[in-house]
């Protein structure tokens, strides 16, 4: 239902983007940060989930998280309740092993996901963890997402949002989990605080 293309500051993440180019339309490109993103091809997500079954979680996690709200999109009358995807590392790509769980779908129990398969809702997906493209208004200082990013963040909890966005769940969320996960898994304090101008 919610799905989040942020802005950023260019300013503020500039020396952490990599292949910058500006194409023949004159837009200027660039890549940054790593998140969760496209379903891994089928023999990768069976490859990953042998492995994931076999150790149980262990041995091929890399240490850094992203963090989901645990509830249905649709349970927006309840409090933001936090889950965390592990990143595992396979064949030197980084994957997160997420659940379904589907508002919106073409059955009353699953969804047609960006790859154009069935889920149903309970079974899990594999996203590979890469690299995102931002168009760039260097004029403007920003920086836009070019694919919405993520998806199923309650927007705001309270009925009556009057659009102060602020003050709503979703910038919380973006502040406190999404504008540091982004973001290699060592960067100094001082990286992290100016990445929060979202």
């Amino acid at each position: 239902i919610i799905g989040v293309r942020p802005i950023i500051k260019y300013s503020s993440i500039k020396d952490m983007c990599s292949d910058t180019k500006i194409c023949e339309d004159g837009i200027t490109e660039t890549y940054f940060g790593s998140y969760p993103c496209n379903i891994a091809d089928k023999h990768v997500s069976r490859e990953l989930e042998k492995i994931y079954d076999y150790n149980r979680c262990i041995g091929a996690i890399t240490g850094k998280e992203y963090t989901i709200d645990r509830k249905g999109s649709y349970e927006d009358h309840k409090r933001f309740l936090r889950s965390s995807l592990y990143e595992y590392e396979y064949e030197g790509k980084k994957y997160v092993r997420v659940p379904v769980n589907s508002y919106l779908s073409h059955s009353e129990d699953g969804v047609v996901l960006s790859d154009n398969n069935y889920y149903k809702n309970g079974s899990y997906v594999w996203l590979e963890v890469t690299p995102h493209k931002l168009l760039v208004d260097e004029t403007e200082d920003l920086a836009v997402f070019e694919n919405i990013i993520l998806a199923g963040i309650q927007f705001n909890r309270r009925r009556n949002y009057k659009g102060d966005f602020n003050r709503t769940n979703i910038k919380k969320y973006l502040d406190k989990y999404f504008s540091k996960e982004i973001l290699p898994k060592y960067v100094d304090s001082d990286l992290k605080q100016r990445i929060k101008s979202l």
